[in-house]
């Protein structure tokens, strides 16, 4: 709960002034970096890419490309996989605080 509070407090200070999107993301963070805590306990140190690059012959030929195309990329940022829920939330905030000239954040 003091983290939550404490993410209220930034949140409110930063701009957000409606409850309910401090509510949203107040739980986006905490889903986001729960998330991220199982995927990290569970994961193996490296990414299987054999393996992945095995199950893409299972689905459908537009998704098959795409994931041949995505599955290296995926293999590159596994250790990275914190950072980047921390660089989208903030992206996802900024974008926020910008849209409440049109509306309240």
């Amino acid at each position: 709960m003091a983290d939550s509070a404490y993410l209220a407090g930034v949140l409110t200070a930063a701009g957000f002034t409606e409850d309910r999107r401090v509510a949203e993301a107040v739980r986006w963070v905490a889903t986001a970096t729960k998330g991220n805590a199982m995927i990290r306990a569970l994961a193996p140190a490296s990414v299987p890419i054999q393996a992945l690059q095995a199950a893409v012959g299972d689905l459908a030929a537009d998704d098959a490309l795409r994931m041949t195309r995505v599955l290296p990329h995926l293999a590159a940022i596994h250790n990275e996989g914190f950072g980047l829920i921390v660089d989208w939330t903030i992206s996802g905030i900024e974008a926020q605080l910008s849209a409440a000239g049109a509306r309240s954040v």
